[in-house]
């Protein structure tokens, strides 16, 4: 055999040695940008070790976090159960322990989703937006009522070690939506092996599965989705050990819906006194927002029952004929709501959630028990807007119905006088009707939704925690993507979700998936330092423990800038983290803003008769006229090739546009008289004559006229509309001085408000007024009145060995 052939065969056994190696390594196909595992290759030397837990034993699959650094492997279950499918009977009921299986459960695929309504891709135009849920929504698409699962993953540990290592667990409730999305798109591989945590997902009943309210009473049992919260923390109490997860050290993280979620089960007196969680991470929320509770229970369930033709005499005739419909049909009924209203969230039942989650929060006994951590980014409200709006900016009539809708939604009260007090706080028009009117009035929008929606309750939270517990952390989220999105839009806010990726781990992912090319370097090293933070409190309820590890990212001397001491929250300086590259600390985040929507906004809708010190300075008056002619899209003071600037990108949008000089020309031209086009020799500076003059002021003087006229048309409209508001506001104040007689004069008038709109207690609701009238819901204000505090300060205890559904009846249907 020559020596070439030689070399020849020793070149192939290398290449095939390396080939298996890296399938070896390479367990699944391309996931998404949070690692949604398609398919798993089998494999004896893959699946992990099997593990024991109360039902019978299970088997994962141990898996290799493809980054480019070694990292240690991780142990994945996916698909476990940890309730009975709620089917048939069991549904729109409490959830129950699973039932015993025989045998080894292969873990090795995800569960289905519960039922939900997906959101439609064509109504969604944004590209970055659009990008994002064409990635999420085909994993959301394998749906069934039998949904109670979760996922775990966990440092790996070898079979036949006799001592298995604790580590903290990390429980995430996902977001986006009380109606929709799951917790199998986020891949918790890295954080999991990066930060020695057990990382675990849940799915849960959404929609009308899930927030419902069976029947026609205020403690008639409901929030099953929350209940379904609880049921897995129940069995990972029981059974988390067997994993490598400590049952003592367990943090609660979620992220928008799920942070309001996560908040819930804080001051829940179901939840929060079982030892079943010790510290929370809200990320984008808290149950202090405006729509973390649902409105109208009663009017939603009606709606609901006169669409399927459902008796609603009794709770027990309703709930058999909710039982007894297509799962499909429950998903298609239509919802009648104002805009901007969930038509389905977790609800006041005298039970998991016995009162309004204010006067919760207000017993240091309850809410201080647990350590937190909490935070926002710029723009929680971004993809809220239509994506015109978001390029090109708006209108002042559609900001102002953007803002009366919004108004309505959370306080709803005297719309048109909230809508002003904003514009007076967020508006600043002393320049008049600049190029940028039309995006400032966007950003406007943009920064009051985002502060009365998210920051605001955030930052309520945030004083009512520090106050019973010096363990509090707050950051904003600030740091820009330093490479475009793929629609090449490039913002210079963080919007909501973008944090995300950096606490899971996702910049750390290999470069030949074709992920490392949206973060460079620095970022990569910067996804470190947040997981390591993350972790850190997961530990021990402070960020600030020294790493234990090294950084995996090269470059020491940006390993000093994340040496940085993340301060406490307290109520006096308010001090948070600012995450962005390199990191720094600030305090009293937005306080003009938090002061007009937690103090002055309230009073005055409270205490109308008081004089409220307003927050800020008086800013710039705001313009009287706004000049679109040209047809509609035409700004005032519009350039010839004007740019509108979106969060950094700019579109180059070209209007026809007169100059002076081509006014002044077409001007001319039509009042020259044929002599003199005729005259070619004519000198080019037109000689004034008697006849030309005396046009040109008799047009100067009608051009006057009519300005005049204008001018005095939009001053009475706006005096009307002054005065029409101060009206408002008198009545306003002089309801508020008004005091009832009686309750019973109080619950007449409450029936009478929605008797009005056909929502009587004995007759089902006329949609069409529903449709007509936003008025006909309510802020849960009537309901949970009988729920006492009392109950969560008993000392009744449970047997952890008692089915779910056993335990949750003692807590809800008996009361």
């Amino acid at each position: 055999m020559s020596r070439m052939l030689r070399l020849e065969l020793v070149g192939l056994v290398l290449l095939a040695c390396t080939q298996i190696l890296t399938e070896h390594r390479d367990f699944y196909e391309p996931r998404t940008q949070y690692g949604h595992y398609s398919r798993f290759h089998e494999g004896p030397e893959r699946v992990t070790r099997e593990v024991r837990v109360k039902q019978g034993r299970v088997r994962g699959i141990v898996v290799q976090p493809r980054t480019n650094h070694d990292i240690q492997p991780v142990d994945v279950f996916l698909g476990v159960p940890y309730a009975e499918p709620p089917v048939g009977s069991l549904r729109f009921s409490p959830p129950r322990s699973p039932e015993l299986w025989r045998g080894v459960r292969e873990c090795l695929e995800f569960a289905p989703v519960c039922p939900q309504v997906l959101p439609n891709l064509r109504d969604e135009v944004k590209p970055v937006r659009y990008e994002y849920l064409e990635k999420l929504l085909p994993y959301l698409r394998n749906q069934s009522e039998d949904c109670l699962y979760l996922n775990i993953y966990a440092p790996h540990q070898p079979e036949g070690q006799k001592t298995l290592r604790k580590y903290p667990v990390m429980v995430f409730i996902h977001g986006e939506s009380f109606e929709w999305n799951s917790g199998n798109p986020y891949d918790g591989t890295i954080l999991a092996a990066y930060g020695n945590v057990v990382f675990i997902t849940v799915n849960f009943r959404l929609g009308i599965l899930g927030f419902l309210r069976p029947g026609t009473r205020d403690d008639t049992a409901s929030n099953f989705g929350l209940l379904d919260q609880i049921a897995a923390l129940f069995w990972l109490r029981e059974n988390v050990a067997e994993f490598g997860g400590d049952p003592n050290s367990v943090t609660l993280v979620g992220h928008g819906t799920g942070a309001i979620f996560a908040n819930l089960l804080l001051i829940s007196p179901v939840a929060n006194k079982k030892g079943l969680f010790n510290r929370a991470i809200l990320m984008s929320g808290s149950a202090l927002s405006a729509d973390a509770i649902g409105k109208a229970p009663l009017q939603i369930t009606k709606q609901v029952a006169h669409a399927l033709n459902c008796p609603t005499t009794t709770d027990s005739d309703l709930a058999f004929c909710l039982r007894g419909q297509d799962v499909n049909t429950l998903l298609e009924v239509k919802i009648h709501k104002p805009k901007y209203v969930p038509a389905f969230a977790p609800l006041i039942d005298n039970a998991v959630i016995p009162d309004k989650p204010l006067n919760l929060m207000k017993n240091p006994q309850l809410l201080g028990r647990f350590d937190l951590m909490y935070g926002v980014t710029e723009s929680e409200k971004f993809h809220i807007l239509p994506p015109v709006a978001l390029l090109h900016g708006m209108m002042d009539g559609q900001r102002d119905e953007v803002l009366k809708d919004h108004a309505k939604a959370t306080h709803e009260l005297e719309p048109e006088l909230i809508l002003s007090k904003i514009l007076e706080q967020y508006g600043d028009f002393s320049a008049g009707f600049t190029n940028d009117y039309a995006t400032k009035n966007r950003d406007l929008v943009l920064e009051a939704l985002s502060d009365s929606g998210t920051v605001a309750p955030l930052i309520m939270t945030a004083n009512l925690h520090s106050r019973a517990n010096p363990k509090s952390y707050m950051y904003v989220f600030s740091h820009p993507k330093a490479m475009q999105d793929y629609s090449g839009q490039q913002r210079q806010r963080t919007v909501h979700g973008e944090e995300l990726p950096y606490v899971l781990g996702v910049p750390l992912d290999g470069n030949k998936y074709d992920l490392r090319r949206r973060y460079n370097i620095g970022e990569t090293l910067f996804s470190e330092a947040m997981m390591n933070w993350w972790c850190s409190f997961a530990y021990v309820g402070n960020p600030n423990i020294a790493k234990r590890y090294p950084y995996l990212t090269d470059g020491l001397k940006e390993w000093g800038q994340y040496e940085i001491e993340w301060l406490e929250y307290d109520l006096q300086n308010q001090t948070y983290l600012n995450l962005t590259i390199p990191p720094t600390i600030g305090s009293r985040y937005r306080p003009e803003e938090m002061q007009f929507w937690n103090e002055y906004l309230p009073n005055m809708l409270r205490h109308p008769n008081k004089d409220i010190p307003w927050p800020i300075r008086p800013k710039g008056l705001r313009p009287q006229i706004l000049d679109i002619a040209d047809g509609i899209g035409r700004y005032a003071n519009a350039s010839t090739n004007r740019n509108y600037e979106t969060y950094g990108i700019r579109y180059p949008i070209k209007f026809p546009h007169l100059t002076p000089a081509t006014a002044t020309e077409a001007t001319d031209n039509k009042a020259t008289t044929p002599d003199s086009t005729s005259r070619p020799d004519q000198e080019t500076v037109l000689q004034p004559t008697t006849p030309k003059s005396s046009s040109v002021i008799t047009m100067l003087t009608g051009f006057g006229v009519v300005f005049l006229l204008i001018n005095f048309t939009a001053f009475l409209y706006l005096y009307c509309k002054k005065l029409d508001l101060k009206s408002k506001e008198a009545g306003l104040k002089r309801r508020a001085s008004q005091k009832d007689d009686s309750k019973r004069a109080k619950s007449e008038k409450y029936e009478n408000h929605y008797g009005e709109l056909g929502y009587k207690s004995d007759s089902k609701p006329d949609l069409n007024d529903v449709i007509k009238n936003d008025k006909a819901y309510d802020n849960n204000s009537n309901f949970g009145r009988r729920s006492k505090l009392s109950r969560q300060n008993s000392g009744s205890t449970i047997d952890t060995h008692i089915k779910v559904r056993e335990w949750i009846q003692q807590e809800i249907v008996h009361r």
